[in-house]
């Protein structure tokens, strides 16, 4: 769902209209219609050379993600990671 790197998280999905998750690895960089899985927020696709492809949220980052410790995964009943699993291997 996401790699944290120090104190920094990075969002590797996000959700679209329909409440289904897409990888970073499926869009192109910049703005997007997509959200983020905890606030809803508006995300930006990341995708330097520097860092890790991730998305950003368009304004502040949630407190979620700039608290968490732990790995949540909201549930959806969309959501397969089998499915996306088997979108990155393919």
């Amino acid at each position: 769902m996401y790699q944290k790197k120090g104190t920094v998280m990075w969002l590797e999905y996000a959700l679209n209209r329909d409440r289904e998750y897409v990888s970073i690895t499926e869009v192109p960089r910049g703005r997007s219609d997509l959200y983020c899985p905890y606030c809803q927020g508006e995300l930006i696709a990341k995708k330097g050379k520097v860092k890790a492809h991730h998305f950003a949220h368009a304004g502040e980052t949630c407190n979620y993600v700039q608290n968490t410790e732990s790995v949540q995964l909201p549930m959806y009943k969309q959501f397969n990671l089998n499915r996306h699993l088997q979108k990155s291997i393919t």
